[in-house]
């Protein structure tokens, strides 16, 4: 029998999960309608521009969500402190990381014709100090965080669609998106201002160091994982043709919605994870079996089904043109299916405290996608892409699925046949 406050946990991260599938959908319509408006290279273009921008966004946040998170909700009397300090630590590091964006898109040769486009959307660093994002969750209101993803596909949305009544230009995607983070990120704020009283400490030189002495190795597997998920966009952006990142991005929008769809099941699969971990051998062994059981071959099937109407998904929803990216598609529903066996056997590691591990095997899987896809891109393409991501989320599956079998090993003999 489930105890009350496993069950509060999981009614949370249903909601927050609810609330990301919502985005994710939302995420896809924004798609639909960038490459309707503007065809394949619009697409590829503000796509490349946006998975830019994103390191700015990651450096200027320097991992100091997780970090705020773990010490706010430790110290919760401290809050309205820690606040200040992360906010003044953003607020320094969002002009180095804007700077940084548009040097790197001006030496770039690849990337010089989306500099304006990075220029906007790497605006999004100034939104950043203003909405302490972190606060939400350190204080477990699920449903703000919630309703904050979802909101800020919803104004992103509208935005675009005035845009385009004003037959805006490519820039107006761009514009949109920093329009949406900007009325989030006052209403995080805002929020906040409501939720608890004003700190009156001064800030001290020292904390703002000791707070990016604590967050930059976080910072820096954030990077590091980023690059790996948008490499094969970056690196597309680099040896092919802007239509050919376009019709890729269509693929890797939908690949990106199957993740979703993962991320909701595993958020809820976690807490029964963790409970299981705790109870006799072989408790833990017995509900990775039973997972997999129960989901594995689901996957296989939507696979079977995804690779047959791969062409006719991608024609129907982007066009005609975009029907070359249906080899493409059938690849990362694969590297999907592999994703979610592997997201498995991570639960069991995370269940068992093993987060070091999870870590190590994420940083070689990292290695393992940009190697590939630098070998494959050239010659293979798009399709070298979608198979560097593949052989990526193969490496991850081998490596966890290892270490999740010797750990329970450790507790029961039955675990030998734990897994696919």
């Amino acid at each position: 029998m489930e105890t009350r406050s496993t069950t509060s946990v999981g009614i949370r991260f249903a909601i927050l999960s609810s609330a990301n599938l919502g985005a994710a959908a939302l995420g896809f319509v924004i798609t639909l309608f960038v490459a309707r408006s503007f065809g394949p290279a619009g697409l590829g273009m503000s796509t490349l521009a946006l998975s830019v921008a994103g390191f700015g966004l990651t450096a200027t946040i320097f991992g100091t969500d997780l970090h705020a998170v773990r010490t706010a909700a430790a110290l919760p009397e401290l809050m309205a402190h820690h606040v200040k300090v992360v906010t003044a630590l953003r607020l320094m590091l969002a002009g180095f990381s804007y700077a940084m964006l548009i040097l790197v898109g001006m030496l770039t040769p690849a990337f010089r014709d989306i500099v304006p486009l990075i220029a906007l959307f790497g605006l999004s660093v100034f939104t950043v100090p203003i909405g302490p994002e972190w606060v939400p969750q350190a204080l477990h209101r699920t449903g703000v965080t919630a309703l904050a993803n979802l909101s800020l596909q919803i104004v992103y949305l509208a935005f675009l669609l005035i845009g385009w009544f004003l037959h805006a230009s490519l820039l107006s995607v761009a514009a949109a998106k920093i329009g949406a983070d900007l009325v989030v990120a006052i209403g995080f704020r805002r929020w906040v201002g409501r939720t608890m009283r004003p700190d009156s400490d001064r800030l001290r030189w020292n904390e703002l160091v000791a707070l990016a002495k604590s967050s930059w190795p976080i910072c820096g597997t954030q990077i590091l994982r980023t690059f790996a998920l948008s490499s094969d966009l970056i690196l597309l952006g680099v040896f092919l043709t802007r239509a050919d990142l376009g019709h890729y991005s269509a693929a890797s929008k939908l690949f990106y919605v199957m993740m979703a769809f993962a991320t909701a099941y595993f958020v809820i699969l976690l807490p029964r994870f963790a409970e299981s971990a705790v109870r006799p051998d072989p408790a833990l062994s017995d509900e990775l079996r039973a997972s997999l059981r129960r989901t594995v071959p689901i996957a296989l099937a939507g696979l079977a089904i995804l690779t047959l109407l791969a062409r006719p998904i991608l024609v129907l929803m982007f066009g005609a043109t975009f029907g070359v990216a249906a080899p493409s598609l059938a690849i990362l529903g694969a590297a999907t299916v592999i994703s979610l066996a592997s997201r498995h056997y991570r639960q069991v590691l995370l269940a068992r405290g093993l987060q070091m591990h999870d870590l190590k095997f994420n940083v070689v899987g990292a290695i393992t996608h940009i190697g590939a896809k630098l070998a494959l891109i050239p010659t293979c393409g798009i399709v070298g892409a979608a198979i560097g991501t593949l052989i990526g989320e193969v490496a991850i599956l081998w490596l966890q699925r290892r270490a999740a079998i010797i750990e329970l090993a450790r507790g029961t003999v039955k675990c030998e046949n734990v897994g696919l």
